[in-house]
């Protein structure tokens, strides 16, 4: 059991970031992971922080830019911009007598809204259940 010990504590070396044994296992510390060719030298984006960057600032976007998914942060950042700019923008201009004035506005708000909302909510759950990644694959950190 000694011989055991000193083998595996001469082969282990110690990192930044954790602890590795030979060439292949390392222990890297609590939100760091591995990307070869370097040992436990990525840090991973916080879910907890993520989660609460959706929840205040989702319908923005502020969730997907904090995790690096570039894409979908200003894919909801561009949807909620444009669909704001057209909803104040069709219902400033002068409206048709009548119940057609009112639909005018009203259906393309409720539209766009169910839109961002279950956008806004698929994201948060995907985060809180840990199903999405950062922008370069790895996973959050719990």
């Amino acid at each position: 059991m000694i011989f055991w010990l000193l083998i595996v504590s001469t082969l282990a070396r110690q990192i930044p970031n954790g602890v590795c044994i030979g060439n292949s296992t390392c222990n890297c510390t609590k939100g760091y992971v591995s990307i070869p060719p370097l040992e436990c030298n990525y840090e991973q984006s916080v879910a907890l922080t993520a989660l609460a960057l959706e929840i205040s600032l989702g319908l923005v976007g502020g969730g997907y830019l904090y995790i690096e998914q570039y894409y979908l942060g200003f894919g909801q950042l561009f949807l909620s911009v444009i669909g704001i700019f057209s909803l104040v923008f069709s219902c400033r201009q002068p409206m048709p007598v009548g119940k057609v004035g009112l639909y005018c506005c009203i259906i393309p708000l409720v539209v766009w809204s169910s839109g961002v909302v279950a956008w806004w909510i698929a994201a948060c759950v995907m985060i809180s259940n840990g199903q999405i990644n950062d922008g370069n694959g790895i996973s959050l950190a719990f």
